[in-house]
């Protein structure tokens, strides 16, 4: 990695994850080389659907994620040559920068990582949660020239808890099965062929089953000593945002699940000795995995984070697959962690962020601000009030992009995490009395 040290993961997952990812992006090529439908869709499209009908979905988000893992930049700064601000996010600004350099070339750049994405002959995006996705398709649009497709995907105004009534919420959930429904239509008529209802149930079936996986290895994290720190958390939640409802995703994350319980049952940590357990307040660091080696060789372990949290699985009526698949976003992507019983910033409430103080037994908090990402840092000052109103916990507040390793400096970060343990230290040591 350019300019970072290489991390090292705990769990035999994370490095099982890093194959299938790479596999992922073969497999775009392989079907674009035999014809096959490829359509760009960022995160929030229901890519069940496109699996079934035999449509490839290569994601600019992750795109732009493989990039920032790798240290490459030049995307990045193309995008920014071009004109587009720095204020978009960083993912999606590697991704313009890439079909900008595609379009350029009329192919893939070369030495893309992982040998880029190829080209799509549609678009397709949602209104859901992320800022650039739908005016950001639309420049892509221009780049490529192909049929676009935008749905609505609305999302309650969590942050009144008046607003969370499930008779109410029933009619947000109505509202998105339509913007499903003509996705559905785009696509027939895209590829000329209809929806297998059928694979779509049980492609259905195994998503909602997977969201149950998860919350199991959540809630094996709890373990003292922890099993699996946040740095693998991020390889191995790639899966479950780009490929629910595969079986192979599936078979992943029953493997994970059968690891952790592994470990915790033989008291495996991550380290041998977890002296601390810290709290990462948001998305983990994507170009600096190493930052959680560093906090490990001080015994430090971050042991949950809230960035890809997806929330308690509920009961979803499998009956109806097209229904069901609206409903497991609705309630573990747009409501996560969302009781109605307080006020909220972004979707995560300070009633569930203290609760999993205590559940995970936490010794400090660690917040990660993204200057170009407004999901994943609304509500990160309200967090930290909260954590200092109600605990003693210490709190360091490390600021940055989600991509772009210029704004970062790996040298000043390790300093303040040095400061920020030395306080961790003393106040466990305060407490032990």
């Amino acid at each position: 990695m350019a300019g970072f040290e290489a991390p090292v993961f705990s769990t035999r997952s994370a490095e099982i994850s890093i194959k299938m990812m790479e596999d992922y992006y073969a497999r775009g090529w392989e079907h674009a080389a035999k014809g096959g439908d490829v359509a760009w869709c960022p995160r929030g499209v229901h890519t069940e659907i496109l699996d079934v009908m035999g449509v490839y979905s290569a994601n600019p988000e992750n795109y732009g994620a493989v990039c920032a893992l790798q240290g490459e930049m030049r995307f990045v700064q193309r995008a920014e040559a071009r004109g587009f601000s720095t204020d978009i996010c960083s993912y999606y600004r590697g991704a313009l920068g890439f079909a900008d350099e595609m379009s350029r070339l009329g192919g893939p750049p070369p030495n893309a990582p992982l040998g880029g994405m190829p080209r799509p002959n549609m678009l397709i995006s949602s209104s859901c949660r992320c800022d650039p996705k739908m005016k950001g398709s639309e420049v892509l649009q221009r780049y490529f020239d192909v049929p676009l497709y935008t749905y609505e995907h609305l999302c309650p105004p969590v942050s009144d808890p008046d607003c969370i009534d499930r008779a109410a919420l029933q009619h947000y959930i109505d509202y998105n099965l339509q913007g499903v429904k003509g996705l559905i239509a785009f696509l027939e008529r895209q590829t000329n062929r209809k929806l297998d209802m059928e694979k779509l149930a049980q492609s259905v079936r195994n998503s909602v089953e997977t969201w149950h996986l998860l919350d199991e290895i959540y809630e094996l994290r709890k373990s003292v000593p922890c099993p699996m720190p946040s740095h693998d958390l991020l390889k191995t939640i790639q899966p479950w945002m780009w490929m629910s409802g595969q079986e192979q995703c599936l078979d992943f994350y029953r493997g994970l699940r059968d690891e952790l319980q592994e470990r915790v049952r033989n008291g495996v940590g991550v380290i041998e000795d977890e002296e601390y357990r810290i709290f990462w307040l948001g998305t983990p660091l994507p170009f600096d995995l190493a930052l959680y080696n560093y906090l490990q060789d001080r015994g430090a372990v971050c042991v949950t984070e809230l960035g890809y949290y997806a929330s308690k699985p509920v009961p979803v009526d499998l009956s109806d697959p097209l229904r069901a698949l609206v409903e497991r976003w609705f309630w573990g992507i747009d409501l996560f962690g969302s009781d109605g019983t307080e006020l909220v910033c972004n979707t995560m409430g300070g009633n569930l962020v203290s609760q999993w103080i205590k559940d995970y037994r936490i010794d400090g908090v660690i917040t990660f601000a993204i200057r170009d990402c407004r999901i994943a840092s609304t509500g990160h000052k309200h967090w930290m009030r909260t954590i200092r109103e109600n605990t003693d916990l210490p709190v360091m507040l490390i600021e940055g992009t989600i991509a772009d390793s210029r704004a970062y400096s790996p040298d000043k970060t390790r300093a303040d995490i040095d400061i920020f343990l030395d306080m961790v230290a003393s106040r466990k040591k305060r407490s032990a009395g």
